[in-house]
C-alpha cells in the first residue's frame, strides 16, 4: 500500500485498511511531512483516531508548520477527538510555527465546547501567539463568537493585551464591528 492508498483509505474511513497499514508501517509514519494521525484527525474520524492512538501514534506529532492533531481537531470542532487526544497525552499548550495553540484554534473556529474542554484540561487562557494575539483576540475574528468571548472573559482572559498590530481586543472588535463583543469587552 502506498501513501496515496492510505490517504484514500483515511478519506473513506476504511477502519480495517487503515489499521493494517498502521500495523505494517508505523503508527508515526508521515505522508508529505505530516503524521498519519494528523491526516486522520483532519478527516474527523473518531474511530480511526482511537485506533491510531491504541497502535502507538504520537499524539504530539507535528507537521512542517508545527501543527498537531490537537490543534487541527480543535479548529475543526471535533470535541470527542480533542478529548481522546488529551487523554492520550497531547500537550494542550503546544504552539505551531506562528505560536498558535489549540485553544486559539478552537476560539477562531467558533467551537465553544472545545474551548471549554481545553480550558478545563489546563489550556493557558493568557497565552499569546508570536503576534501577541490570545484566544480572546482569535475569538473575535469570526462573527457571532460572543459566547466564546463571554466564556473566555469569565475565565480571566486578558482583555488589555495589545497585539503587534497595536490593537487591544476591544479595538479589534470595534474594527470588525462586533457590537455584542464590544459590549462584553467594555465591562
Amino acid at each position: 500500500m502506498n501513501d496515496n492508498d492510505i490517504l484514500v483509505a483515511i478519506l473513506a474511513g476504511n477502519f480495517d485498511e487503515v489499521g493494517n497499514y498502521l500495523k505494517v508501517r508505523n503508527p508515526n509514519y508521515s505522508i508529505d511531512n505530516c503524521p498519519i494521525l494528523n491526516w486522520i484527525v483532519l478527516m474527523g474520524d473518531q474511530n480511526l483516531t482511537s485506533l491510531a492512538l491504541r497502535l502507538g501514534a504520537d499524539p504530539n506529532g507535528c507537521d512542517l508548520n508545527g501543527g498537531t492533531a490537537l490543534i487541527s481537531a480543535a479548529y475543526n470542532g471535533h470535541v470527542q477527538i480533542v478529548s481522546l487526544l488529551i487523554k492520550a497525552g497531547s500537550n494542550i499548550n503546544t504552539m505551531d510555527i506562528d505560536g498558535q495553540t489549540a485553544l486559539m484554534a478552537a476560539a477562531k473556529g467558533g467551537h465553544l465546547e472545545v474551548v471549554r474542554l481545553l480550558f478545563d484540561s489546563g489550556a493557558n487562557i493568557s497565552q499569546a501567539d508570536f503576534q501577541k494575539r490570545s484566544a480572546l483576540y482569535w475569538a473575535l475574528t469570526e462573527a457571532d463568537n460572543d459566547k466564546i468571548v463571554s466564556f473566555l472573559l469569565s475565565k480571566g482572559a486578558p482583555k488589555n493585551l495589545i497585539s503587534s498590530d497595536g490593537l487591544s481586543p476591544q479595538k479589534y472588535a470595534t474594527f470588525l464591528k462586533r457590537s455584542r463583543c464590544i459590549v462584553l469587552l467594555s465591562t
